[in-house]
């Protein structure tokens, strides 16, 4: 064992097994991995000593000679200090899991994490967060949560870093920020500093974990190690711990419209001109909504519900489409709670639900016979039948015909519907060579149908058996529904073509399909027509229901673009990187400008709220094992409007802020239906698409090359998301999008515009825009001037 003196400290070097034989090494307080040069490590050592704590310090090449003995060093209390740790070699990874397994305490500084690993289901550390939807920039002061009158700390560059999070199932860890990020507007980014405590039946059980999630050298300054980190490293381990979250996100908070000010809920109808309507006054209804599938981490307590329906009115979303509905009644005892609060709420903010009667084991068992499917359905009906806040049940999430086919004829039979209806037994014309012939078959965008869907003489019995097959499931529970007087609409769920047969017109009141890329990469979203697939799908639908000479009503019950899909990085490498925000808002944005563009009725984002990887690896089990199918894991992980920051509410993502002006444009001008003239373009990045919607008082448009927009927009006016300005449009956004205003975001290689003229004509409004100045007091005062005649 060698000793080294560093500014005055004695710090233990660890080499080999000497660590075994020394009785003075085996108690040591703290013990430092750290992999490269840290040019904080001498501060940190003095302010250790400083408190009388033992140091060993070593890296993952000498805790390799003798990795079980070297952590043995530590005291039961004892803490595992990672700094700037990115990688364990493959022979040190299960002994850090096991340390970390046991409960070992463990503090993650510098912003790095080891590379993650896998074992039966859930990450082996899942903290911090490295995806880029967490990653902090332009950090310029942090300020100390748990006591909010403290000064804080302020740095004179920016700073960068990762929020410090972690993530556990419910009821598994309590966690504390202690020091939230912001930056020179004071807008919170992140958690600087945070700490994770594990309950005893956690996959780390008893173990707290302390996280810094910044990476910038500076931030280590010796007042934050002595007034902040050390303190808890010397401090005794704590068992239970109070969440504090911040107080202090008005920056990010989502502005709402008063409760009082509401309408009543009308009943929304299908009319025979092939939309939706308010049934009292014959009004459109245009669908703006998202899927709520379950809180962040998979919950579903009352305070989640309250917590999600109040964002979505805050968005100015009318509709949430519940896609577990079985959690809503058969969770007993609160079922019957769970529903009444769901209607206040409903009442409450405005909200309108699309209830999804999956094919739920707990609901309708996989054997069930269609007499039992229609019973559970009455039952249903007779319990929501006079809901004025329930817009339409849809029968089945992305039905497939092959699984519907295990269901019994009849309570007196065990046939089945495949063996009623076989739609695999007509040798050559069988329904797999169909949808061979169609090209590319049952794709959500089916880019091929320029004009209905074509069904060849020698076809038409193998796709009649899949129509049997559709109509008769969907009868028994559209009239198990009616036999019990609930006149609510009813649409299906459709991702595949099934949904375009004749058949779906007589009986649901919309479609909802699902649409999304297909496989997004380089070569969908790097080419405008793949791109352009997802909206125009809305084109095909119509074109469909013209085709058949019958007036359907058009939605989208599923769309969205992940930032968890994996894309290029670069031309050269195709993998690796991900969807930014950005390009996500801009995608997602295009949809519903699409939907008003084409007349149609609406859609319905999926979803409202991100799960983190770590956690939808434990919890989504239905997409399979985590080591065979990590991008799927990775893509459903981060669809959501609002990211997961283990607060209630979680953080709105730029398309939250973008849903607020949109509502805001809609609710100016309905009850008549706003018009828009609609362009898609190429363009330049990743996303090789960029749109242009020009209204008769407004004006929408997103891309990264030059817009067709109006010469005004050529002075970039406010920059949504360039750190100088973006608090400025954020609070104004925080209040709806008013009289005059003109705001561009810009991000990589994303920009956003948008225009809502109310009070003046065009070319005033562009003449404001353009001669916005870019100084940033100057551009305020334009800005609130503006907001103070709201």
């Amino acid at each position: 064992m060698q000793l080294m003196t560093m500014t005055g400290v004695a710090l233990v070097l660890l080499f080999g097994s000497s660590i075994a034989r020394d009785a003075a090494a085996a108690t040591v307080d703290v013990l430092v991995l750290s992999d490269e040069e840290c040019p904080w490590i001498a501060t940190l050592a003095d302010a250790m000593a400083a408190v009388n704590l033992s140091v060993a310090w070593t890296n993952t090449t000498l805790l390799l000679d003798d990795p079980g003995d070297t952590l043995a060093s530590l005291k039961a209390t004892g803490y595992l200090v990672l700094t700037n740790v990115t990688t364990f070699a493959p022979a040190l990874a299960p002994v850090y899991e096991r340390y970390a397994r046991a409960g070992g305490q463990l503090a993650l500084l510098g912003g790095a994490m080891p590379t993650r690993w896998f074992n039966q289901s859930v990450f082996t550390l899942n903290a911090p967060i490295d995806h880029c939807t967490y990653t902090m920039s332009q950090v310029s002061r942090v300020v100390d949560v748990q006591t909010p009158d403290s000064r804080g700390l302020d740095f004179t560059q920016p700073l960068v870093g990762v929020s410090a999070l972690a993530f556990a199932g419910p009821g598994q860890m309590t966690y504390l920020p202690r020091l939230e990020a912001r930056d020179v507007y004071n807008r919170t980014l992140g958690w600087a500093l945070s700490s994770a405590y594990f309950a005893p039946n956690a996959h780390f059980p008893n173990a707290t974990w302390h996280l810094c999630g910044m990476a910038s050298p500076e931030f280590y300054t010796p007042e934050f190690l002595t007034s902040y980190l050390v303190p808890l490293l010397a401090s005794p381990r704590q068992t239970s711990q109070t969440t504090s979250a911040s107080t202090s996100k008005t920056s990010h908070a989502l502005g709402q419209v008063p409760t009082s000010t509401l309408p009543p809920l009308a009943a929304v109808c299908s009319s025979s001109d092939g939309h939706l309507r308010f049934c009292a006054n014959a009004t459109r209804y245009f669908m703006v909504g998202a899927n709520l599938y379950r809180a962040f981490d998979n919950r579903l307590s009352s305070a989640d519900v309250e917590s999600n329906l109040r964002r979505a009115h805050a968005l100015g979303l009318n509709t949430l489409r519940l896609f577990n509905f079985a959690d809503w009644v058969t969770t007993a005892p609160n079922a019957t709670d769970n529903l009444l609060q769901l209607r206040t709420l409903c009442r409450t903010y405005g909200i309108r639900v699309i209830f999804t009667l999956d094919y739920d084991p707990k609901i309708f068992p996989a054997n069930a016979s269609l007499d039992q499917i229609a019973a559970r359905a009455s039952a249903l009906g007779r319990v929501l039948r006079d809901e004025d806040w329930i817009l339409a049940y849809d029968l089945g999430n992305e039905p497939y015909f092959w699984e519907l086919a295990s269901f019994r004829l009849a309570n007196n039979t065990d046939q089945t519907l495949h063996q009623r209806y076989p739609y695999d037994q007509h040798g050559n014309a069988s329904i797999a060579n169909y949808l061979a012939w169609l090209n590319p078959g049952d794709s959500s965008q089916f880019q091929n149908l320029h004009h209905g869907l074509p069904v060849p003489t020698n076809f038409l019995p193998a796709v009649q058996d899949v129509d049997n097959i559709y109509r008769a499931w969907a009868n028994a529970k559209a009239g198990g529904l009616h036999s019990a007087g609930d006149q609510h609409m009813i649409t299906i769920g459709y991702n595949t073509l099934y949904g375009l047969r004749p058949w779906n017109a007589a009986l649901l009141n919309f479609s909802n399909h699902h649409v999304y890329p297909n496989g997004p990469n380089y070569h969908t979203l790097n080419n405008f027509s793949m791109a352009a697939g997802v909206p125009t799908t809305l084109d095909r639908l119509l074109a469909n229901w013209a085709a058949l000479d019958l007036n359907h009503s058009v939605t989208l019950g599923e769309f969205g673009l992940s930032e968890g899909d994996d894309v290029p990085c670069s031309a050269t490498q195709l993998t690796g990187c991900n969807i930014t925000t950005a390009e996500s808002t801009l995608y997602d944005s295009l949809l519903w400008l699409y939907a008003l563009a084409t007349n149609t009725d609406g859609a319905n984002r999926w979803r409202m709220n991100d799960i983190p990887l770590p956690l939808a690896a434990e919890l989504d089990s239905y997409i399979g094992s985590i080591q065979t199918n990590y991008a799927k894991y990775r893509q459903e992980s981060y669809f959501g409007l609002f990211l997961a920051d283990n607060t209630l509410d979680g953080r709105p993502k730029t398309l939250a802020f973008w849903l607020q002006f949109f509502t805001a444009y809609l609710r100016a001008r309905f009850p008549h239906h706003p018009t828009l003239n609609m362009t898609l373009h190429s363009d330049e990045g990743l996303l090789n698409i960029a749109y242009s919607a020009h209204g008769a008082q407004s004006t929408f448009c997103g891309g990264t090359g030059p817009q067709t927009c109006g010469p005004g927009l050529q002075a970039a006016p406010i920059n949504t998301l360039h750190p100088e300005q973006q608090a400025l449009a954020l609070t104004i956004g925080a209040f709806g999008v008013g009289r005059n205003m003109c705001i561009e975001g810009h991000l990589h290689f994303a920009k956003l515009y948008l225009i809502d003229f109310v009070a003046e004509n065009k070319k005033t409004a562009f003449q404001k825009c353009s001669n916005m100045s870019g100084e940033k007091e100057s551009v305020k005062r334009w800005l609130f001037a503006q907001w103070r005649q709201l």
